[in-house]
């Protein structure tokens, strides 16, 4: 888990110094922008009309819409991707992040990974604390669904809480709060990170988050869970998904500005696939020469590991 761990804190560093290992994205809705989309759908269904916005940026077709890449604000660069409201769907629509290939899920389940992770930088977009909410989750390969964990950013008076759920085995959809962290100051970025742990077997699968320097706090899959309560079939996990939990359409919510999104699937031997972004128009071409040589001496590493033992 250590070495995940300083994966991901690696990966989040260079992609911040070094720029996005993507196509790009330019000012407007991030939906058909870099593999980003509703999923099973191009689009994202809904997406949360405004009658008016502050953020000169926000997309605009007649009606303001309540998510775009815009040079509002940035962690690092001069954009980053503004999710103010959208569909509170738990289906296709909402935001998902380019699919990986391949899947990561219990070995049994026929993924290639059995790690997925992720790392991403927020900041509230009011820093009076508006009561904005917004899930980010684990996504499935259809794009249809949230596929494991639940994790959830609220901009609350007291500050932004950080928290996840756990299921209750034998109990539906029930569930008990955990917190990550509370109380964080509102006007600045912080970091997330999230690393899911796919088991064989039922109720056995975990996640791993941490917020900025926090420490670490280990909690369960919510939706596998479920999932195990009902009978229903096991999903793998291989992109993020971003739900709006406050109400839509509705202009009091300013929800949180995203920046330096990196995910990933491994196993044992190392990352398998990998997407980076840092919102900005265009990469710099010395960022996949630079990612590609951290990802060597990553495999490296996990080899040299591998003939020790």
């Amino acid at each position: 888990m250590f070495q995940r761990t300083l994966l991901l804190v690696a990966l989040s560093a260079f992609f911040a110094a070094a720029g996005p290992a993507s196509a790009g994205t330019v000012v407007g809705t991030l939906a058909g922008q870099d593999g980003w989309s509703g999923g099973a759908t191009p689009g994202f269904t809904n997406n949360a009309a405004q009658p008016s916005s502050s953020n000169p940026d926000l997309f605009y077709d007649g009606d303001w819409h309540g998510e775009a890449v815009t040079t509002d604000a940035a962690h690092t660069g001069s954009q980053s991707w503004l999710l103010r409201n959208g569909y509170d769907n738990p289906n296709s629509g909402t935001p998902f992040s380019p699919a990986l290939t391949p899947n990561a899920g219990q070995p049994s389940s026929g993924a290639g990974g059995d790690t997925f992770s992720s790392s991403l930088w927020f900041k509230a977009a009011d820093a009076s604390g508006d009561g904005s909410r917004i899930m980010i989750a684990g996504g499935n390969p259809a794009g249809t669904d949230r596929s494991s964990n639940y994790l959830e950013i609220e901009n609350a008076l007291s500050g932004i809480t950080v928290r996840t759920y756990d299921g209750v085995v034998g109990s539906a959809w029930d569930s008990t709060e955990l917190l990550v962290a509370t109380g964080l100051d509102s006007s600045v970025w912080h970091q997330v990170t999230m690393t899911g742990t796919f088991l064989d077997g039922t109720y056995n699968d975990t996640w791993t988050y941490q917020v900025d320097s926090g420490p670490e706090v280990v909690g369960g899959a919510y939706f596998e869970t479920a999932r195990d309560n009902f009978g229903f079939a096991y999903e793998a996990t291989n992109r993020l998904k971003f739900q709006p939990r406050h109400a839509n359409y509705d202009p009091a919510f300013s929800g949180f500005y995203f920046d330096d999104v990196v995910t990933t699937v491994s196993d044992s031997g190392g990352v398998l696939a990998s997407y980076s972004t840092s919102f900005e128009t265009a990469p710099e071409p010395s960022s996949f020469a630079l990612l590609g040589l951290g990802l060597l001496v990553m495999g490296g590493y996990q080899g040299r590991k591998r003939r020790k033992r």
